[in-house]
């Protein structure tokens, strides 16, 4: 048994239909950043006091958790390490 849809013989296949083309970029822009400056939360990381390690570290942590979990994980981490550990120090290589 086909599990493809066959046409009956005589009968023409329904057109395909089409998609409404998708509007220009100028047309989305100012309604999406209106819809977010009405919408958006305060959120630390967002803050502009916020270094990039704090923006890292929330990317990182919101990857697989709901931001209402992440905010006061966030706070407790960045209050713990405010800046990231420094990068290890490696003898040069020799060739």
């Amino acid at each position: 048994m086909s599990s493809v849809p066959t046409v009956p013989a005589g009968r023409e296949p329904d057109a395909v239909p089409t998609l409404p083309s998708a509007p220009e970029p100028e047309q989305v822009h100012g309604p999406v950043i209106d819809w977010f400056h009405d919408q958006k939360r305060d959120l630390p990381w967002r803050r502009p006091e916020c270094t990039p390690w704090g923006v890292f570290v929330s990317e990182v942590m919101l990857q697989q958790t709901p931001v209402n979990r992440v905010a006061p994980r966030w706070e407790e981490w960045m209050r713990r390490w405010p800046t990231p550990p420094p990068a290890p120090r490696l003898p040069p290589r020799r060739s």
